[in-house]
């Protein structure tokens, strides 16, 4: 099982693949999550005569493979201390050799530590399709006549959190039926904006989901919800409103330059800043906040200039970074530090021994320049 091409897209983990330009597949659900965001594929592959590695081999092509008598790669797992990798997974050259059997989607829950296991799960039902509803539904549920405002606005409630689950579940389909619209997608500004923040944080998941990895999307949201207004959702007395706000701009910056430069003329970073500052005093540390923090400031900080609050954010970055500092610290946390400082180091591009070694070393920080040989820079 892996991830599809669009899900292992969306983060940019390293600026190279290990074996060269190539379709990889693994049968590590370990692997494969690391990649994917609730959704992999199935595959059978035609791995052919197959050639067993130990370590990185970055210029490998198709022509190459031909020439050395091999059709793919194997990489062993536990070599990431030769320069290889730490989980098995397999590197095919042509897409004839990789074949799509199912399509699924997924969640991580907590079991205690470990290996990530697969376990069955009931069929709940609760994925929700476009093709369950209409736009002229949708439109009726926010054009409600001969009701009280509370009415008006409990319907606008339950749509926006029907389109926030759409835009999750089928997102594609979702954004071709209803956000294709002027229309809706002038209702859905508007409830962004309103004063009823139940129905504003709806509106604002909504968007949220609609934009994940979707820079057609992310470029429609900046137009309709603007610099001035995420900048007010910073500041918003409510957490849950503040924390959404962090989630939208980390979207909206997630595959467009465009946007992180408005975000950053717009002075969005000391806010954001001020946030992670704030986030990281207590003894129980809010997680899912400083998860998102690191994630938009990482995008944010590519090519970001001297005026940002670097101490604070790098320091930050690295001790939560550190599984030997923060030993608490879940993953996913982790990882959005480590790209944080990244980012700002490398300007968005993973060190080589970050890759080798599971993303866990920081010793490429600390090499002054003129100790780094030629080679290792």
């Amino acid at each position: 099982s892996e991830s599809s091409t669009e899900a292992a897209s969306r983060e940019p983990r390293m600026s190279f693949l290990m074996f060269g330009q190539a379709v990889y597949v693994s049968s590590d659900l370990d692997k494969v999550t690391r990649f994917a965001e609730g959704t992999m594929l199935v595959v059978d592959c035609a791995l052919g005569k197959t050639q067993e590695a130990r370590k990185a081999e970055y210029n490998l092509t198709e022509a190459k493979m031909k020439e050395k008598g091999f059709d793919s790669v194997t990489a062993l797992a536990g070599c990431q201390g030769e320069g290889g990798c730490r989980f098995e997974e397999y590197a095919l050259y042509h897409p004839d050799q990789v074949l799509p059997t199912h399509l699924v989607h997924f969640k991580i829950v907590k079991t205690g530590g470990g290996a990530i296991q697969a376990q069955r799960v009931a069929d709940t039902g609760d994925r929700v399709e476009a093709k369950s509803r209409t736009l002229r539904d949708i439109l009726d549920q926010f054009s409600v006549e001969d009701a009280t405002p509370s009415q008006i606005d409990e319907k606008r409630i339950a749509v926006c959190a029907w389109l926030g689950s759409v835009a999750r579940d089928d997102q594609e389909k979702a954004t071709r039926a209803f956000l294709s619209d002027d229309r809706l997608v002038r209702h859905l500004a508007v409830c962004a904006r309103t004063s009823n923040e139940a129905l504003q944080f709806m509106a604002l998941r909504a968007w949220g989901n609609f934009c994940y990895g979707h820079e057609q999307n992310q470029t429609l949201a900046m137009e309709n919800l603007g610099i001035h207004l995420i900048l007010f959702l910073l500041e918003n007395p409510n957490p849950g409103i503040r924390i959404r706000a962090v989630g939208i701009i980390w979207t909206l910056t997630h595959r467009s330059p465009q946007n992180r430069m408005a975000l950053l003329g717009g002075g969005v970073v000391p806010k954001l800043a001020g946030m992670l500052e704030a986030a990281i005093k207590p003894e129980r540390k809010p997680w899912n906040v400083l998860r998102l923090l690191f994630g938009a400031l990482a995008n944010l900080s590519v090519g970001g200039g001297d005026e940002f609050p670097w101490e604070l954010m790098f320091g930050a970055a690295l001790r939560f970074g550190d599984e030997e500092e923060e030993k608490d610290a879940p993953t996913k946390v982790r990882e959005q530090a480590i790209r944080l400082v990244c980012n700002r180091v490398n300007n968005g591009v993973v060190p080589v021994d970050w890759a080798r070694n599971g993303f866990t070393a920081l010793s490429s920080v600390f090499i002054p320049e003129e100790q780094v040989d030629e080679e290792e820079a």
